[in-house]
């Protein structure tokens, strides 16, 4: 088949005989042979337990198995709070000072 000249956007439904089923007409008043690019609908996004398992059985992380790589204990972190409480608006903050700075012009 050779380069397509002219080409049109459309959407339709492919029916349980896997016939294309257009939802306008198109440009072409005989029948004749034409060329086809399907584009499907993405899928709805990964769901974070499906990643996490994707991620775990990837071999590109098996480096992380290495005995070498085991550097951090539990004693080595502190609990993690991402619970909002009157208090605590933005739970990213848990535990966190901020000092204010000033500046002097010479």
């Amino acid at each position: 088949m050779g380069i397509a000249k002219r080409a049109f956007e459309t959407t339709g439904v492919v029916d349980a005989h896997r016939r294309l089923i257009l939802d306008e007409p198109g440009p072409v008043w005989a029948p004749t042979r034409v060329r086809v690019i399907v584009l499907l609908p993405e899928e709805a996004d990964i769901q974070e337990e499906e990643w996490l398992r994707a991620a775990a059985a990837n071999p590109a992380f098996d480096f992380l198995r290495e005995p070498q790589e085991d550097i951090y204990t539990l004693a080595d972190g502190r609990p993690f709070n991402d619970q909002m409480t009157p208090h605590n608006p933005y739970p990213a903050r848990v535990g966190r000072t901020i000092a204010p700075t000033t500046s002097r012009s010479v």
